[in-house]
């Protein structure tokens, strides 16, 4: 029998692309944050929950089609929760760092890599080689880049 990802009015029908695929986006319920439910790469019939999370100066922000942002909490505080939840993997999303050309906040990193007791994704602001693996250093198991792999692959 499948399982399925739990029905939700929050449901966001919306697909994103991935490096694994297509996958389709859908929001945890307790805190209204995307999550993405994927299938195991064998192909069998189990989901993750893998939360993504949007910075925006320092706070976490929920966003609608990522305008009108509402701060809802503290990164490092909302990871904990996460850890309680045991949810596979956490993907971190600093939405200001590539418009306004500002470099990854090491700092901030650092402290949600120790925090955080699932893989953790990093991504905003990263444009070089060098930085991922100085992010990688600092605890990162995946790094996002966007803008960086268009426009300089």
């Amino acid at each position: 029998m499948k399982k399925r990802a739990p029905s939700s009015p929050d449901k966001d029908l919306s697909i994103i692309l991935s490096g694994w695929g297509i996958m389709p986006k859908i929001f945890l319920f307790e805190l209204n944050i995307p999550a993405i439910f994927s299938k195991d790469p064998l192909g069998f019939d189990s989901f993750s929950i893998i939360p993504c999370l949007l910075l925006s100066k320092k706070g976490l922000i929920k966003t609608v089609k990522f305008s009108e942002p509402k701060y809802i909490g503290d990164p490092i505080n909302t990871v904990r929760i996460f850890n309680e939840k045991k949810v596979d993997e956490l993907i971190v999303c600093d939405i200001d760092a590539t418009p306004k050309g500002v470099a990854p906040n090491h700092k901030m990193i650092r402290n949600l890599a120790v925090e955080c007791r699932m893989p953790l994704c990093y991504g905003g602001g990263v444009s070089t080689p060098e930085e991922v693996e100085e992010i990688v250093g600092l605890g990162v198991e995946k790094v996002a880049v966007g803008n960086a792999a268009v426009l300089n692959p």
